[in-house]
């Protein structure tokens, strides 16, 4: 979505899913940090990369910067709720 000034602002509840491809804009500007699903994706990911004083430092690893947790993947697709459709 377009913010104040022609500004991107990223309008997601993902900010590490999408934070290099807003950082490569030349008017990239505020990256909504939704609690709930940064919490959720811990549950998932490793590595994910920590804000500090408000901003987010993109990791230097390949890829995004961080990965699944296949063990973890593995465990939520046994929970009652995900309906381990698909997964094994």
């Amino acid at each position: 979505m377009v913010g104040r000034q022609g500004q991107l602002d990223n309008g997601g509840a993902w900010p590490f899913h999408n934070m290099h491809l807003h950082a490569g804009v030349s008017n990239g500007g505020l990256v909504e940090y939704h609690y709930v699903a940064v919490q959720m994706l811990k549950q998932i990911f490793d590595g994910l990369p920590v804000p500090e004083q408000g901003w987010l430092t993109l990791p230097e690893t390949p890829g995004l910067g961080f990965a699944p947790n296949a063990e973890r993947v593995r465990e939520l697709a046994k929970l009652p709720t995900s309906h381990g459709k698909g997964k094994a």
